[in-house]
């Protein structure tokens, strides 16, 4: 699957960046967002502003006590629970007549409200290590749980900023070209 940019996400200015170089001496070594995208049925999802995936990590778990004389009231074990979390909260400047839900392949125009989302989505992160693919998440069973506009203000700077969120079922490592030492290349699935 090709990465589409035109549909949502290209500029009518061309405008594009080098990415930094990974494969040159003294490259920096720290990971960076700056080669993350989000994609949506081959199309790459546009101006979103931020992306906060919750939960991918998050595990509730019990602590056990015991009753006597020697550890009362300090735990002596712990149990792990289930998972927990699983969403993603995220901000985009919304574009005339691609607002997210049609970006997001749910609907033809914007939603009078979330009861008309009829089905789950599914969405992957992609990250860049320079130009080279170097991992994808794919979330599975995607349904949005709140998607509202910030306000609007007489000294605001007239965009259209909209805050969306969505419950996933299932987050799962779709490709990964990243070994041991970090470098690697995937194909795009």
């Amino acid at each position: 699957m090709a990465l589409n940019y035109q549909v949502f996400a290209g500029n009518p200015h061309g405008v594009q960046t080098t990415p930094l170089r990974h494969d040159v001496p003294d490259a920096p070594t720290t990971k960076t967002y700056h080669g993350i995208t989000i994609e949506v049925e081959g199309a790459v999802v546009g101006r979103i502003q931020s992306w906060h995936p919750n939960g991918a990590y998050t595990r509730a778990g019990e602590l056990v006590y015991e009753l006597n004389n020697l550890s009362w009231g300090l735990p002596v074990d712990y149990v792990p629970g289930k998972a927990e979390g699983f969403t993603v909260t995220a901000t985009v400047a919304e574009l005339w007549t691609s607002e997210i839900e049609v970006q997001l392949g749910l609907a033809f125009t914007q939603f009078e409200d979330l009861i008309e989302q009829n089905r789950p989505f599914t969405t992957r992160e992609w990250w860049f290590r320079g130009v080279s693919a170097y991992r994808i998440w794919t979330y599975l069973g995607c349904w949005l749980t709140d998607a509202n506009e910030e306000a609007f203000t007489a000294e605001g700077n007239a965009r259209v900023i909209r805050n969306f969120g969505f419950t996933y079922v299932s987050r799962q490592r779709s490709a990964s070209g990243a070994d041991n030492t970090g470098g690697g290349t995937i194909a795009e699935p």
